[in-house]
């Protein structure tokens, strides 16, 4: 299946990022893995719940959404550590055009 990609430029650092215009099931079911990981199951029921697993989840969502990262015509990899480091507003600007996948149908 091919999608085609969204670039959108970051405001601050002028990154390019080329991302995915929505989640395919098995990615949907990846991220929604790595959530879950964090729920703590005994017999009873539901026994807690980490919140690391929340962080983790953001990032893996992040990891499957940006496809491409360039910076003057020079390709980047993801990682978390490119992530951490952006500004603020810029991961704000990430979060918000990723968010709109979840809710777009395809």
């Amino acid at each position: 299946m091919s999608r085609e990609l969204k670039k959108i430029i970051l405001p601050i650092s002028n990154y390019e990022l080329s991302i995915i215009p929505y989640l395919t099931w098995g990615e949907k079911e990846d991220i929604q893995s790595v959530l879950l990981s964090g729920v703590n199951i005994k017999p009873s029921g539901i026994d807690g719940f980490s919140p690391q697993s929340m962080f983790e989840a953001k990032y893996k969502t992040f990891e499957v959404a940006i496809k491409k990262i360039t910076l003057n015509g020079n390709e980047i990899p993801f990682s978390k550590e490119w992530l951490r480091e952006l500004p603020a507003s810029d991961g704000d600007f990430i979060t918000e055009a990723i968010d709109k996948i979840d809710k777009k149908k395809e």
